[in-house]
């Protein structure tokens, strides 16, 4: 394939429009600010202990279990809610 001198053109001129609009998204993203601090705690799973029943612990009155324990493992960068006794994660003070 072949292409004459404005096809040479328009593919340049393509490629650098797509440049300028990949530097132009990567620069708009902004940050609100920094976050509010949680106070966490170190936790030592015991044998037979359930992230449920640590989010049951930590969880304000009336506060859904299934967002604390969304919560919990996102914190602890957990592949699921399964937890093994013996293994130490951070749960947010009850407040």
């Amino acid at each position: 394939m072949r292409l004459t001198t404005r096809g040479r053109v328009a593919v340049v001129l393509t490629s650098v429009l797509l440049g300028l609009a990949a530097l132009v998204v990567g620069q708009s993203a902004s940050a609100e600010g920094p976050g509010v601090a949680i106070p966490v705690t170190s936790h030592v799973v015991a044998p037979g202990e359930t992230l449920w029943g640590i989010a049951g612990e930590v969880a304000e009155p009336g506060q859904d279990l299934r967002e604390v324990v969304d919560e919990l493992i996102a914190v602890n960068e957990l592949p699921g809610a399964g937890l093994t006794a013996g293994q130490r994660i951070v749960v947010p003070l009850a407040g």
